[in-house]
This record gives structure tokens, C-alpha cells and sequence, in this order.
């Protein structure tokens, strides 16, 4: 809905954000960029618990699909999405 309510102002190019009463407002990049047109990247505690409760609800490779999955990607556990994050 916010991207119908911005696009339909003509604003495009951004991401749309809600506050907690529900108002949508776009969010440029470009007005978060340093002086190399770069975004600093905000970091997550992976270890947090609301990591945790957002991941978990993903879909990824586990170990039990490694054989299923062999033959598309030649090294399965390099997708494992606990492997990655290091919660082995």
C-alpha cells in the first residue's frame, strides 16, 4: 500500500518507511550517502534474539538437503545459512 500511495505522488527511487501510527514516508539513499556516494552499512548483532526469530522463519539449505541440492551448487554447505552465520 505505501508503494501504490508514494508512486501514485510521483516518488519513486526509495524505500518506503511507516512510522508507528502508520504514516508512510519515502527514504532516499542518495540523502544517506557519504562524500563517495556510499551507504554505511548498519550492522545487526546476529546473535540477538530478534536475529534469531527473523531467521528462523527462512527458508535456506540445511544439511539434510546437501545431497538433494549437490548438483546445483557444487559446494552445498557454503549455502547453509547456519554455516554462514556461524551457529553451528
Amino acid at each position: 500500500m505505501g508503494v501504490q500511495k508514494l508512486f501514485k505522488e510521483g516518488k519513486s527511487g526509495c524505500i518506503v518507511s511507516a512510522d508507528s501510527e502508520g504514516n508512510i514516508s519515502p527514504i532516499y539513499l542518495s540523502d544517506h550517502e557519504d562524500e563517495n556516494g556510499k551507504v554505511k552499512p548498519r550492522l545487526v548483532n546476529i546473535d540477538s534474539q530478534i536475529a534469531k526469530l527473523c531467521f528462523q522463519n527462512l527458508d535456506y539449505i540445511t544439511k539434510e538437503d546437501y545431497q538433494k541440492v549437490a548438483k546445483i551448487l557444487g559446494e552445498p554447505a557454503a549455502y547453509d545459512f547456519y554455516n554462514i552465520l556461524n551457529w553451528n
